[in-house]
């Protein structure tokens, strides 16, 4: 019988060990899975900041940009009514311009409200809107957003 207890206890001492050895890797395993979940929430946050800060300076830049084009884009207007002063047609116009005939039909309205409407009241919420070859054939900006552009 004291051969029967003798190997239970190394049949136990093993099984222990073994269980040991397990829960260590089991530890390690729950360890790497947490350090890598960590770095997962961690640089998608980093991303998130990087893109949103990002888009901050995206905007600050077109805001700048259409603020920079609102005279030049006043000055196209007027030129296209410089066009029509001349006694051009607004088809002949838009033939010489490449844009559209409608494009051009809101450029003339626009120089005509610009000279209606006395500088020092011209608002930047409120510029002149010009179009470019490429627009519909409106010549009517589709983004709201982005007037003049």
């Amino acid at each position: 019988m004291a051969r029967t207890s003798g190997t239970r206890a190394a049949a136990i001492r093993r099984a222990q060990e073994a269980k040991q050895r397990r829960d260590a890797e089991q530890l390690q395993r729950s360890r790497q899975i947490t350090d890598a979940l960590t770095d997962f929430y961690e640089q998608t946050q980093r991303a998130a900041d990087i893109t949103a800060h990002g888009a901050e300076k995206a905007a600050r830049i077109i805001a700048d940009a259409e603020q920079a084009a609102r005279e030049p884009a006043r000055l196209a207007a007027q030129a296209v009514a410089r066009l029509e002063a001349l006694g051009e047609t607004r088809g002949a116009i838009a033939e010489l311009t490449g844009l559209p005939v409608g494009a051009v039909r809101d450029l003339i309205s626009q120089a005509s409200a610009a000279r209606a409407e006395p500088e020092h009241e011209r608002t930047p919420s409120h510029p002149p809107h010009a179009t470019h070859p490429g627009d519909s054939e409106s010549g009517a900006h589709t983004d709201p957003g982005h007037p003049g552009l």
